[in-house]
């Protein structure tokens, strides 16, 4: 399970890896109610997050890491959500990872610079999203490529535990040489 985490919006990804590819299970964006206060807003986060994680039993969870901002408003409330959703992955039990902007664009699209119709483009691609599928807000994206991203990691770790394995046949011998 992937979240872009947001204080009004926040999207959410659910994928799984099977036969070689990424499937995607569910997605879309928890959206609060903007005129309520804050602390309602974070419970309405909350209930969402652990209706979802409920119903889907995710493995693993991959949350955006915090970034700089300007506005430290902005900051602040982006915090507080993080704080929630971490909350409710450790409630059950749920391994967080995290991921900075910069590495989920460039686990996705092969650049951390990329922009978010790149993003949404690349994701599409990697999924192997239908046509007609669209995404609910910039979020539902975002939360798809941080699973995505995620994803890529475990693989990429699993790949290079493989690799050091003693199990592997060893092809360090010296070809011996072949007399006539």
């Amino acid at each position: 399970m992937g979240l872009d985490p947001g204080s009004i919006r926040a999207g959410f990804g659910i994928i799984e890896y099977s036969k070689s590819r990424f499937i995607h299970i569910n997605s879309g964006s928890i959206v609060m109610t903007e005129g309520e206060s804050m602390p309602q807003r974070l419970h309405s986060l909350y209930k969402d997050l652990k209706t979802l994680m409920e119903r889907y039993q995710p493995d693993e969870f991959a949350i955006e890491s915090v970034f700089f901002s300007r506005n430290a408003q902005s900051a602040l409330k982006l915090g507080q959500a993080r704080g929630v959703a971490l909350l409710a992955a450790a409630e059950f039990g749920i391994h967080v990872s995290e991921y900075s902007p910069t590495e989920i664009k460039a686990s996705v699209c092969g650049s951390g610079r990329a922009d978010k119709a790149q993003v949404q483009h690349m994701v599409r691609y990697l999924m192997k999203l239908k046509p007609a599928f669209e995404y609910s807000s910039p979020d539902h994206a975002d939360a798809l490529a941080i699973c995505l991203a995620h994803g890529q990691t475990q693989l990429s770790r699993v790949w290079r535990e493989n690799d050091r394995s003693p199990k592997r046949k060893n092809n360090s011998q010296k070809p011996q040489p072949i007399h006539h």
